[in-house]
Order: C-alpha cells, then sequence, then structure tokens
C-alpha cells in the first residue's frame, strides 16, 4: 500500500529542461521506500527501515539514471526527511546521499539526525 506524502496527497508540476513534469512521491508502506514518481512512471526510491526508539534509517536512495541530473532526488530527500519529521521520526542517514543531503541543509535537517549518529553511540 502507498500513500502519497508529496504536497499532501498532490502532484506537483514542475518545469525541467524545457518540458513540465508531473512528479509525486510516494511512501510504499509494504516495501519500506519512497518512491519517486514523474509522469506516472516510478523512477527512483529511497529505502528505509524503521528501527525502533522512533528511528527511521535511510538506508539507499537511488534515481534511475534517464532521470538523474534533474533535481529529482533533492524532492525525494526533502519529502522522506519532512515526512520522518511530520511523524516524528529521528533520522539515521546510513545512505550516503541522504547524509550529504543533510550535511548540505544542516539548517533545515541537523534536527532530525538521530543522537547516536552524531555520537557513534548506540540506542
Amino acid at each position: 500500500m502507498a500513500h502519497a506524502v508529496f504536497g499532501h496527497g498532490a502532484r506537483k508540476a514542475l518545469a525541467l529542461e524545457e518540458r513540465e513534469m508531473n512528479v509525486e512521491v510516494r511512501n510504499n508502506l509494504a516495501r519500506h521506500r519512497y518512491e519517486l514518481w514523474v509522469d506516472g512512471q516510478r523512477v527512483g526510491h529511497a529505502k528505509y527501515l524503521l528501527v525502533g526508539h522512533g528511528r527511521i534509517a535511510f538506508v539507499h536512495t537511488k534515481v534511475y539514471e534517464s532521470h538523474e541530473r534533474l533535481g529529482l532526488g533533492t524532492q525525494l530527500a526533502r519529502v522522506g526527511l519532512e515526512d520522518a519529521r511530520a511523524r516524528g521520526l529521528m533520522v539515521m542517514p546510513l545512505c550516503p546521499f541522504i547524509a550529504d543531503f543533510i550535511e548540505r541543509h544542516l539548517d533545515e535537517y541537523g534536527d532530525l539526525v538521530a543522537p547516536e549518529m552524531l555520537t557513534g553511540e548506540r540506542p
């Protein structure tokens, strides 16, 4: 079962490379991943694990080659992190893409990082 989390269920139209694309990010609860959809086609995902103690671990992010370098990975990361915030979850950024994204946007997302990820301690 998947539910849309981008724009509270609404699709977002992005004008990229001189064409408009309908972009949607859905949380596929059964597959434990946020799925990136463009014009009705799945083009990427961010895989996660719910590890207890109110934590979500992002373990792998992928945008398919045909849709790389369009800023879609940024949209995927933002939606996943904002959804974690809305659900009151702390983030364990095990995926290098998500970790780098948080590092580049510390003012927005630094507060979501689980303390043990900063200190090296285990929950």
